[in-house]
């Protein structure tokens, strides 16, 4: 819209490193930028929350002082022109472009548009409802009375708003990448907020604060993993929990280099020798004789949770292929 600037909202926040290391200039770069890739992405996801468009938000990094110590996060939002185009702003922009509009006709309209900044202004101040957004989420999170449950965090959210934000996987990572540096380097670490209202909340991060600062809320895999690997192991056949679908082994370690207390698992039996004795007969036939297994493991992942699943595909009473072998 001519002569028209979208209305720009900003606010700042100053991030203060400390620790002994830090004042001798050694603090790890990688850790400083991942501790400020974890913030800003923080700030990316509230936006996103409130339906900032991705366009119309801007994070600067302000200069770093004293090698590192403190620097400057600039956010700036702008709503302007967006938030016309909500009121359907932009079609009458093109349309008294396409009429070529007197020159009368385009200042009143700016007039108009003005007024709907103005507006903006008192009411849809953005950038103070991201950084709002932000200290609820961390303060909620770092609240001894939650004792960091997901069920009274989601509790002490104000709205539907808040509640988006503490459910979000998303926001619980890019905090804990953001204090993650308090485990190495950093003793201490300053969140300083301000905003054009004046409003100022300071949080000093500390290394007793990380278990407040972890993610409460259960992550479901996209899709559950299976990793598969064969060994060639020395087993015998036990003669206890023979229940179910599986047989009851023990590993053998002949080895001289490793002396470690024996393996006992179950395992699925596929190897034809041993189906067609059957577990009894094998048992009586087997009893304290080396089986020398090819054997599946397989790792599967559900839910963050690993099982181990072992299925036995071959087994002789001697070496098939003696080098596989060697270790036992």
């Amino acid at each position: 819209m001519e002569n028209t600037e979208e209305y720009i909202s900003s606010a700042f926040i100053d991030l203060h490193y400390e620790g002994k290391k830090i004042k001798e200039h050694t603090m790890d770069w990688y850790e400083f930028s991942s501790s400020i890739d974890g913030f800003t992405c923080l700030l990316k996801n509230v936006a996103e929350t409130l339906g900032v468009p991705e366009n119309k938000l801007s994070i600067e990094i302000g200069s770093i002082q004293d090698g590192g110590l403190k620097t400057k996060i600039v956010i700036k939002c702008a709503i302007g022109i967006w938030f016309l185009d909500h009121l359907g702003g932009y079609i009458l922009d093109n349309a008294l472009d396409a009429i070529n509009a007197d020159k009368f006709i385009k200042e009143q309209t700016i007039k108009v548009a003005n007024k709907t900044l103005n507006i903006c202004d008192k009411g849809l101040d953005l950038v103070n409802d991201i950084l709002d957004r932000t200290n609820t989420f961390i303060n909620n999170k770092l609240n001894k009375k939650n004792e960091n449950n997901p069920i009274k965090l989601l509790a002490a959210s104000r709205d539907s708003i808040d509640t988006q934000i503490m459910k979000n996987q998303k926001n619980h990572r890019c905090l804990e990448q953001f204090v993650e540096c308090l485990s190495n380097d950093v003793e201490k670490l300053e969140y300083s907020p301000s905003s054009s209202k004046g409003h100022k909340t300071d949080i000093t991060f500390t290394p007793k604060e990380l278990p407040f600062l972890t993610n409460p809320i259960k992550e479901k895999r996209d899709e559950d993993s299976e990793e598969v690997s064969t060994v060639y192991v020395t087993l015998r056949l036990e003669g206890s929990h023979l229940t179910g679908e599986e047989w009851s082994f023990v590993e053998v370690n002949k080895s001289t280099k490793k002396k470690t207390k024996p393996k006992r698992y179950k395992a699925e039996v596929y190897d034809s020798w041993l189906l067609k004795l059957g577990r009894e007969k094998a048992l009586t036939e087997l009893k304290d004789v080396d089986l020398y297994c090819e054997m599946l493991v397989k790792r599967i992942t559900k839910d963050k949770r690993d099982t181990i699943k072992r299925i036995i595909i071959k087994c002789s009473t001697e070496k098939f292929e003696p080098t596989l072998f060697d270790n036992y």
